[in-house]
């Protein structure tokens, strides 16, 4: 008679928000340096490249914290945004460089 009651889901994260969030720094950290390859032939311009993939991380940082905001909040989520600097910044990087010796080789 007296069944305990199901606890709720925990809220959705939006998907759009998260997929642009994650999938765009890596996407520009491998094709910026294709890009510059073909289009310009000199490596000078590759020292531009850190820093708009870095800049494009902490651009998009609110973006991720807002869609995962839904689901955690606190130390949760900071913990969440910092994991999310670190990794997206060794993903880039490592990204970046294998990107620039196979085109610039």
């Amino acid at each position: 008679m007296n069944e305990p009651i199901p606890p709720d889901q925990p809220p959705e994260i939006p998907r759009g928000k998260l997929w642009v969030s994650l999938g765009l720094p890596p996407l520009l950290a491998f094709v910026l340096p294709w890009t510059l390859a073909f289009s310009r032939g000199d490596s000078d311009a590759i020292l531009m490249i850190p820093v708009l993939v870095l800049g494009s991380i902490l651009v998009l940082s609110p973006l991720f914290g807002r869609a995962v905001r839904v689901r955690y909040r606190g130390g949760s989520l900071a913990w969440l945004i910092f994991c999310y600097w670190l990794g997206e910044g060794i993903l880039c990087l490592s990204l970046m460089f294998g990107a620039c010796v196979l085109a610039f080789a």
